[in-house]
């Protein structure tokens, strides 16, 4: 291939951009229907070549493909890596807890949140898009008053899927089942069955079912006074709700819309795999409506 047929090529692909250490990347050329041998090489930040597999397509696109040993940025002709970040989540009954982020040396991060509610927080800590080595994972949170107070305890209070049963414990100290009474209100103000179960402990099992998405009111009271903490209200979703829209590409990037006007609110996660079964990064960005990403 001639020099100035050469600078007709495209090339493309995530291996141009951002890889995993010891994973296959692979990145394809266009020779634009031009004849002539591709030549095409990786280098790595230490100067030694990668070992790097052509191969044609049936469109007739060659596809590289190749495998970094070691972390830092790659030369493949003129294209380099870009910086790399890294994000933390932190959430409780899908809602995000506030938290920062401290350097501690270089490489070495802190991170500091308060956990509000006695629910399992979920962390996921991201590398440049992609999941850390262990993330997601969940961090279990108890009440401080438990043992000490009657109160209510669970992800039920807070979090629930339509259709299926969930629960929640009152933690009675040993009083009377007789004098605890548990009222749990739709979002279009109908009354939701419950059921409470004695436990060997003495504490009381409550259990419910939401039939669709939307904010339901917890009402938990010893004597008709609420127990510390109450009223509650118990996030539902309906995952089944959640659309996806407006799949568009671009030369550079797919974008799409996902739209959970009429699933609830609870946290969301969106996950794009490659043909080799990789996670690819993605940005993640709120539109005008707080319902629609």
């Amino acid at each position: 291939m001639q020099r100035k047929e050469s600078r007709m090529v495209t090339v493309r692909g995530e291996g141009l951009k951002d890889v995993v250490v010891g994973s296959t990347a692979f990145f394809d050329v266009d020779p634009k229907g031009m004849d002539g041998r591709i030549d095409m090489e990786v280098v790595g930040p230490d100067g030694s070549h990668v070992p790097c597999y052509v191969k044609k397509l049936a469109s007739g696109l060659y596809r590289a493909e190749y495998r970094p040993q070691q972390s830092s940025k790659f030369q493949s002709g003129y294209i380099r890596g870009r910086s790399w970040m890294l994000l933390a989540s932190v959430r409780a009954a899908g809602q995000e807890v506030k938290h920062a982020i401290h350097e501690l040396d270089r490489g070495q991060y802190q991170v500091v949140y308060h956990p509000k509610l006695a629910v399992p927080h979920r962390i996921d800590l991201k590398y440049n898009g992609l999941h850390t080595a262990g993330c997601p994972f969940e961090v279990v949170v108890k009440n401080p008053a438990v043992g000490q107070d009657v109160i209510a305890t669970g992800l039920g209070l807070y979090q629930s899927r339509a259709g299926k049963v969930t629960n929640f414990v009152i933690e009675t100290l040993r009083h009377p089942s007789k004098e605890f009474d548990v009222v749990i209100t739709g979002p279009q103000g109908s009354a939701v069955p419950v059921r409470c179960y004695q436990q060997k402990d003495g504490n009381l099992l409550a259990e419910f079912t939401a039939h669709s998405a939307g904010a339901y009111k917890i009402e938990v009271t010893q004597g008709a006074r609420p127990v510390r903490g109450s009223p509650y209200y118990c996030q539902v979703f309906d995952a089944s709700k959640v659309k996806i829209e407006d799949v568009g590409s671009k030369p550079n990037f797919v974008q799409f819309v996902v739209n959970r006007r009429e699933a609830g609110f609870a946290e969301l996660d969106v996950t794009v795999t490659s043909p080799l079964g990789q996670d690819l990064p993605l940005e993640v960005k709120s539109c005008a409506n707080e319902k629609r990403l």
